[in-house]
């Protein structure tokens, strides 16, 4: 791996490492859901029957971290891999961001709503 490539893979687990922080911090504030557990959730719920009792069944009572470790290395991945990525190709990045934006998969079912204050 170049010595770009590897700048470009460490930009873009810092960009993720700041999108989720800003995420969680945003949640927090207004009330919500982390987004790590509202992705989790997610994917429980879009997963076949048999697919999530496989899980419990193995996983018994680590299927929460289990889950949750999953979706934090799919945001480390997918961060490491847009910064590879990036440096090389950034009109294929700009264009990859731009299509998540309508993909229906990445629309994910979610309310956040802010606490009232008393």
């Amino acid at each position: 791996m170049g010595r770009t490539r590897l700048w470009g893979v460490l930009a873009g687990l810092l960009a993720a490492a700041v999108g989720l922080a800003v995420a969680e911090g945003l949640a927090s504030v207004l009330g919500g859901p982390s987004p790590v557990v509202a992705v989790g959730t997610w994917a429980i719920d879009s997963s076949p029957q048999a697919t999530t009792e496989w899980a419990i069944r193995n996983f018994r009572a680590n299927d929460k971290k289990v889950l949750v470790t999953s979706v934090l290395a799919s945001v480390v991945f997918l961060g490491a891999l847009a910064g590879a990525i990036g440096v090389q190709a950034r009109r294929f990045a700009v264009a990859m961001t731009a299509a998540s934006r309508n993909n229906p998969l990445l629309k994910l079912p979610l309310e956040v709503r802010a606490k009232p204050r008393m």
